[in-house]
């Protein structure tokens, strides 16, 4: 049941919605906390990003989420808001038992005195996570004016912060990405071993919009300068997903408004990145072009024409993907933020060479599996994720993502998941990662009892975002391990098919 004071901050939203202010993030006075990431209702629309932690014999859950209360108060008595000097809505919050209960420790402050050329003034939307065996990386859009506004400047920087606890503790925001004088927006980071990776989007004008990249090679100690990438710039791009496979190589997703188009219809691009070691420039080679991704604000889910791709709500995004390791197939994983739910789009390269994968006429890329809605009706879903076998020519694909679980006395953070060894033609059924009402052991010790659920592999491209540790680590449940088995050290190492095969639902 949630406490009074959760009612009247609820309530307080309802009256500050009806007068026009933003209703997707949670207000609230930073003594009234929300008993999750944030409240139920206002998660829902939110940008989140989310992963899993193993730390110290914890099983942590991380959100990083938009935070109104970063940058205002309420004002109970009439209902208005007064602007906080912290202005920040750096949102996180963090859960020790895997998703039960929830600890908030964020707005994250900004950092205008960091004592380097530019300092974030302002964290202002878009949160990103990403993390390695040794740390975490929380990525922010930033203004770095010396007296920003909360109406009406916008960001020129990605700030990052580093924990090397297990999301416990995080380190002062500083800049990575700084494109002066400049407009950026909806950016991303990846983290694989010591090399990381931003992606942006700079706004100029109503015609072109660039993809900005800024990369490190120590793990985000320290940022080269950024560069633009080299993809047509011709129109409007969205959404840049990026991914690493290795410290050199990995996949940019992005949506371009088409050029064809007067009403607002994207196309969904998916490039390969590849560098030179110690290099800042990313070259690029396109796989995937699906042209007429529609957006549409009155058709809700996809179409059946398999040759245009989806129509969704204006809401939905690509928010995970993953591209077979023979290049022919494409999987995305969407979030409908209006309605709360995901799904999983497919997409075929049809008697197209390998790495040549690009639409010709709608004849060369369709889409298939349309509009797979795999989550709870009426439950709210997001972050999903979207895995394919590095095996050749195996059809294996995972799906994963968060579920809100109400409890009559609490709200619970389920992980669930499915899987197709069809190439999505069918599916299993839905399953918990970590069971209802129970906290579960994931790694099995001396103390494990007949009762633990067995241990959780290394998560890897999934709705927790990655455990970057190598291609062969997947979102699995292992169960049969004994305590006398080495155990969860190894996991990482297990091959896709063998953590499939291993794997009990």
């Amino acid at each position: 049941m949630p406490s009074p004071q959760a009612l009247k901050s609820c309530l307080l939203c309802i009256v500050m919605f009806s007068l026009g202010c933003q209703p997707d993030y949670y207000d609230s006075n930073a003594s009234d906390p929300p008993p999750a990431p944030a409240s139920v209702l206002y998660t829902l629309k939110n940008e989140v990003s989310a992963l899993y932690v193993r730390a110290a014999g914890q099983d942590r859950v991380i959100f990083a989420y938009n935070d109104q209360s970063g940058f205002y108060t309420p004002s109970p008595g009439t209902g208005q808001l007064t602007p906080k000097l912290s202005q920040s809505n750096a949102g996180l919050s963090y859960s020790l038992n895997a998703g039960v209960d929830w600890i908030r420790h964020g707005p994250l402050p900004p950092n205008p005195n960091c004592g380097d050329p530019v300092c974030p003034t302002l964290l202002r939307a878009d949160p990103w996570l990403a993390q390695n065996s040794s740390r975490i990386l929380y990525s922010h859009l930033a203004i770095t004016k010396t007296s920003p506004s909360l109406d009406n400047d916008d960001p020129d920087a990605v700030a990052v912060s580093k924990s090397l606890d297990g999301g416990l503790t995080w380190s002062p925001m500083r800049v990575a990405l700084h494109d002066p004088g400049q407009f950026v927006d909806k950016s991303s980071i990846a983290l694989f071993e010591n090399a990381a990776v931003i992606a942006a989007i700079r706004v100029v004008g109503q015609t072109t919009w660039p993809i900005l990249v800024a990369t490190s090679d120590d793990a985000g100690d320290s940022w080269m300068p950024l560069t633009v990438l080299n993809v047509p710039q011709l129109n409007i791009k969205k959404n840049p997903i990026v991914r690493l496979t290795s410290a050199t190589s990995g996949y940019l997703c992005y949506m371009e408004l088409d050029s064809m188009s007067s009403d607002g219809i994207y196309d969904l691009r998916v490039v390969r990145l590849s560098r030179q070691a110690g290099s800042s420039t990313w070259e690029t080679t396109r796989i995937f072009a699906l042209e007429n991704l529609q957006i549409d604000p009155f058709i809700e889910g996809a179409t059946a024409n398999p040759n245009i791709g989806p129509r969704y709500w204006r809401d939905t995004v690509p928010v995970s993907f993953d591209v077979s390791s023979d290049g022919t197939h494409l999987y995305v994983a969407f979030r409908n933020k209006l309605q709360g739910d995901t799904f999983v789009m497919l997409a075929d390269c049809v008697d197209a060479p390998m790495g040549t994968c690009a639409h010709a006429a709608g004849t060369n890329v369709s889409w298939r599996t349309q509009n797979f809605r795999p989550g709870t009706p009426g439950i709210s879903q997001y972050q999903p994720g979207v895995t394919a076998s590095s095996i050749v020519n195996d059809e294996t694909i995972a799906l994963t993502w968060y579920e809100e679980a109400p409890f009559p006395d609490s709200v619970s953070i389920l992980v669930v998941g499915t899987y197709s060894r069809d190439g999505g033609t069918t599916w299993s059924p839905r399953y918990n990662i970590r069971p209802e009402r129970q906290y579960w052991e994931p790694c099995p010790n001396a103390a494990a009892t007949q009762s633990s659920p067995g241990s959780i592999g290394d998560y890897f491209q999934s709705a927790i975002l990655p455990l970057e540790y190598g291609v062969d680590a997947h979102p699995w449940i292992v169960t049969g391990f004994t305590a006398s088995d080495a155990g969860c050290a190894d996991l990482g190492e297990v091959t896709f098919d063998q953590h499939i095969q291993a794997t009990v639902w």
